[in-house]
C-alpha cells in the first residue's frame, strides 16, 4: 500500500472516532429573577397609629390648669380629627370648649379652633410617642358684669403617648401647654396660658 493510502485510512479513522464521541451540551443559564415587594402607599404603617392616608376621629377630655391664678381650675371637652400624611407626620384639626371663673368678674368661655402638626414614632410592640405644636383662633365669651372679651390667637405645644385598645380604637394621654390672652372691655388684659392634661379616645377609619 502506498503512503497516500495509509494516510487516507488514518484520516478516515480519526474522523470516525470524533463523530462517535459524545458532545457536551451546554445548558443556558436561567436569568435570576429579581423582584421587589411593592406595598401600596395606603398600606404603609405610619407612626400616627395607622396607615399613611388614614384618618382618626377623636373625642377628648382635659383638665385645665391656668397659669394666672385669677382663673380657676376647670375642664375642657374636645373633638378632633387626625390625618397621617407620612410615616412619621400627622396633622390634627380640633375644636374645644372650656369654661372657667375669673375671680371677682364672672366666667369666661374659651373655644379654641386649632390645627397642629405632630411627629411620632413607635416604641415597644404597639405603642407610640408623639410631640407637636399648633396654632389657631380662640373665640372668647365673657359671662357677667356686662364685660366683653376679644377673640385671640392661641398657640400650643404638646407631647404624649398612644396605646391601642383594639384594632380600631386607641387611647392617647397627652400634656399640652397653650399660650393666649384676651383684652377685656374693663379695660384689662387676661392671661389665658394654661396646662392641659388631656385624654383622647381615637377611632380609626
Amino acid at each position: 500500500m502506498s503512503r497516500t493510502g495509509i494516510f487516507s485510512l488514518a484520516a478516515m479513522a480519526l474522523l470516525a472516532g470524533c463523530g462517535s464521541s459524545s458532545v457536551m451540551k451546554m445548558q443556558p443559564l436561567e436569568p435570576m429573577a429579581l423582584s421587589a415587594v411593592q406595598v401600596p402607599a395606603g398600606e404603609l404603617l405610619s407612626a400616627g397609629g395607622g396607615r399613611v392616608g388614614q384618618g382618626h376621629l377623636g373625642t377628648a377630655i382635659a383638665l385645665f390648669f391656668p397659669s394666672d391664678r385669677i382663673l380657676g381650675n376647670s375642664w375642657s371637652a374636645e373633638i378632633n380629627f387626625n390625618f397621617n400624611v407620612s410615616m412619621n407626620m400627622s396633622v390634627e384639626l380640633a375644636a374645644a370648649w372650656t369654661k372657667t371663673d375669673v375671680a371677682g368678674l364672672g366666667d369666661i368661655q374659651m373655644i379654641p379652633l386649632t390645627v397642629s402638626a405632630q411627629y411620632g414614632d413607635h416604641f415597644g410592640d404597639a405603642g407610640r410617642w408623639y410631640a407637636g405644636l399648633g396654632l389657631g383662633w380662640m373665640v372668647n365669651n365673657f359671662d357677667g358684669g356686662g364685660i366683653s372679651a376679644d377673640d385671640s390667637l392661641v398657640v400650643h405645644i404638646m407631647g404624649g403617648v398612644e396605646v391601642p385598645v383594639t384594632d380600631m380604637i386607641k387611647l392617647c394621654v397627652e400634656l399640652r401647654y397653650q399660650m393666649a390672652n384676651t383684652d377685656l372691655s374693663t379695660p384689662q388684659t387676661l392671661d389665658l396660658d394654661a396646662f392641659l392634661f388631656r385624654v383622647n379616645v381615637v377611632w380609626l377609619f
